[in-house]
């Protein structure tokens, strides 16, 4: 007994309208791009699409969402070593405030002044800057 052929999806429809401008190269340069520093939404401006167009890609297609994870990372590099440099003194003008504020941007996660305190048993959660707590 043979087995019947396998047949290939239909090609998925992404209904009306223009067909996307996404390429898998752009993985690259998305990385080379944010190497220098620069946010996931800068890159759309040098690959020539919108903010929303390039976020859509990386819900789209995994191999973006990836790139844009990756891309984040050596961001944050970038602007760590900025700021070793300074601490270092290998910048001249130390410009602390603007690699700071980049890291706030850039690295979230990592690099905010948000601090939560959270209690249990009905009490309320309080969320303040380490500046509000000096106060």
């Amino acid at each position: 007994m043979t087995k019947p052929p396998l047949l290939a999806p239909p090609p998925q429809s992404r209904g009306g309208g223009r067909p996307s401008k996404y390429d898998p190269a752009f993985c690259d340069q998305v990385v080379e791009l944010m190497k220098e520093g620069l946010s996931f939404a800068a890159v759309a401006g040098a690959l020539g699409v919108s903010r929303d167009t390039i976020y859509e890609w990386a819900e789209a297609h995994p191999e973006f969402s990836d790139t844009k994870k990756i891309g984040k990372a050596v961001s944050q590099l970038f602007w760590e070593r900025q700021l070793i440099a300074i601490a270092r003194g290998l910048v001249v003008g130390s410009p602390t405030t603007a690699v700071i504020f980049g890291l706030k941007n850039r690295a979230d996660l990592d690099w905010r002044d948000k601090t939560e305190v959270k209690h249990e048993g009905g009490m309320p959660v309080i969320n303040i800057t380490p500046e509000e707590s000096r106060l």
